[in-house]
């Protein structure tokens, strides 16, 4: 029983391993379209019920790909810890300054929607970094409206937080941009147009 036990265990492994890296594999195909920005997920994360594995080897050569093809990573970060790899890519020159974070905050296994983390986390960037924060449910609103107001950017849709308000689903991810739009404009933030968002992160218009 230990015997059948034990090789029921290595085919399980040895699927969910392949998984990993057609998953990987997969992620890394998008950046044969050249995109000027591209998610870069920071780390690993207990992700609710799930593992969403970004080990160190595949985020040296992530890092190394986007390089490559001129695609700046847009730092998405769940925890403390992320910002630590990226720093450390940093230092190994796989990352180039001024580098671009993605605080996602409140996700299930990650750091909470608060202000205090954000803060903490802003903390430990580098100075001329550019970064913009997303909550997860509950979060989004509130850390959209303190993003903006500390001058940051935002990121807001139905992938982070399906409500408009308690118990009110949002429409669409357009009914979600517009009221952050709304607010934004109340005390003088106008939207940036691409070519004005290009020079803010200070993308390539024409990636390899």
């Amino acid at each position: 029983m230990y015997i059948t036990c034990c090789k029921a265990l290595a085919v399980c492994l040895e699927k969910a391993f392949c998984l990993l890296l057609w998953e990987h594999g997969l992620r890394m195909a998008s950046l044969e379209l050249s995109p000027e920005l591209a998610s870069f997920d920071a780390g690993s994360l207990n992700l609710g019920g799930l593992l969403f594995a970004n080990p160190p080897d595949y985020l040296e050569l992530m890092a190394q790909r986007m390089l490559d093809k001129g695609t700046k990573p847009e730092l998405e970060i769940f925890d403390v810890g992320m910002i630590g790899n990226c720093l450390t890519l940093l230092e190994r020159d796989l990352l180039q300054t001024p580098l671009h974070f993605q605080f996602v905050l409140g996700a299930p296994g990650g750091s909470p929607g608060t202000v205090k983390t954000l803060v903490h986390m802003l903390d430990m960037v580098p100075a001329d970094s550019t970064w913009s924060v997303a909550g997860i449910g509950r979060a989004q609103l509130p850390l959209a409206v303190i993003g903006m107001a500390m001058g940051g950017h935002v990121r807001v849709g139905l992938e982070d937080n399906i409500y408009f308000s308690r118990g009110v689903l949002a429409r669409s991810n357009a009914e979600l941009v517009d009221r952050v739009v709304r607010i934004a404009r109340e005390y003088g933030r106008e939207p940036a147009t691409p070519d004005e968002t290009r020079e803010l992160l200070g993308l390539n218009k024409t990636a390899r």
